[in-house]
């Protein structure tokens, strides 16, 4: 019977169908990057794998499916492009797609975006399960020593304080970091 099913089940294979690549452009994975050339130069792009954040199938307003991958920049790259296949494949396999969702949309064509990847972090805050009356005035680092910060604390106290560091963002923009081995932050949002 399971023979069988599996000869018969059309669905199966229908699913995993890719569309058929055009000359409109190429894409390629080539030293750890994505490069996808277009010949009008609209969806050019090169992608960093190392810096990849999150994945996306979408259909746009111009009903295209497009591959939407973040790596600190916003990067469609058209299903339907020379190499598509291939490069889908290798990145599905080194990330762990979910290919379901992508080969379920990759033919619809109504707007859409559905997630198919997201890079996982490990935690580095915890919020503390008791209440305190102190959230309105700050945030604690469970630093040793334990260290409480105001939400008015200003950059050039914070480019002081040996538990903080800033760092560049891939944009430029200034980012404060913890620098302990593992950071806890006391709930500290102000509720309304």
């Amino acid at each position: 019977m399971s023979i069988l099913k599996n000869l018969f089940n059309t669905k199966k294979h229908q699913t995993e169908i890719f569309p058929k690549e055009s000359n409109e452009g190429n894409v390629k994975i080539e030293n750890n990057q994505i490069i996808c050339t277009d010949t009008k130069g609209i969806h050019s792009c090169t992608v960093n794998l190392t810096d990849l954040q999150y994945a996306y199938i979408t259909i746009k307003r111009n009903q295209l499916a497009y591959l939407f991958l973040f790596d600190y920049h916003q990067n469609f790259i058209p299903v339907n492009y020379t190499g598509f296949s291939k490069m889908y494949q290798e990145l599905s396999a080194k990330f762990d797609f979910n290919n379901p969702i992508f080969f379920e949309n990759i033919v619809k064509t109504t707007v859409l975006k559905k997630e198919i990847w997201r890079k996982q972090y490990a935690p580095t805050f915890e919020i503390l399960k008791y209440d305190d009356t102190d959230y309105n005035l700050g945030f604690e680092v469970q630093s040793q020593p334990k260290q409480f910060i105001s939400w008015n604390t200003t950059y050039e106290e914070f480019a002081k304080n040996e538990n903080t560091l800033f760092e560049k963002s891939p944009y430029g923009q200034k980012l404060l970091k913890f620098n302990t081995p593992r950071t806890y932050w006391k709930y500290s949002f102000k509720r309304f």
